[in-house]
């Protein structure tokens, strides 16, 4: 077996939300709206993405300090139903609580085994494997590719100063 439950002792640093769009349009305007309600969220990033039959997206944490490697002051928001994710290698996240089964000397490589085979060499990829509920190992996985990490407050425009009054600033209609 490829993967398998472990103990959920990994600091998550991204959250990974799936489902159709009428169920994840609610979830992603929340989150879009954070940087409105604290500073701190303006440096969560955003991908978003859709795979055969669902719409998903991962929020990035942000660190406050600057100091994403240490991973120890991330900031991420707290959203129903969300999966966390780790940082299993720089460009690849895991769910929370999960592992490779097997040595850990070849776990890079099978990683990179799984880029060349469904080719994508060099993107960032969320991967989480498909558990039963009474398995402990899987063999199976999906793949979700990250093309474009945005920053949330860059896609979530500044609050126009006249809009609480009702009025237009001059030149907009």
């Amino acid at each position: 077996m490829t993967w398998k439950r472990i103990e959920r002792v990994q600091t998550p640093d991204a959250l990974f939300l799936r489902g159709t769009e009428d169920e994840l349009t609610p979830v992603l305007d929340h989150v879009c709206a954070l940087p409105k309600k604290s500073v701190l969220y303006s440096d969560l990033e955003l991908a978003q993405g859709q795979s055969f039959d669902e719409d998903w997206f991962v929020v990035f944490g942000a660190d406050p300090h600057n100091d994403l490697n240490k991973n120890q002051n991330i900031i991420l928001p707290k959203l129903e139903n969300a999966l966390s994710l780790y940082t299993f290698e720089p460009g690849c996240w895991f769910p929370v609580g999960v592992g490779l089964d097997m040595p850990e000397h070849v776990q890079s490589v099978f990683v990179e085994s799984i880029r060349n085979q469904h080719d994508l060499p060099a993107v960032p990829l969320v991967i989480i494997p498909k558990f039963t509920p009474a398995d402990n190992t899987t063999i199976a996985a999906d793949v979700y590719q990250i093309k474009q990490r945005l920053q949330l407050s860059r896609l979530v425009a500044p609050p126009r100063k006249n809009a609480a009054k009702g009025k237009t600033p001059k030149g907009n209609a």
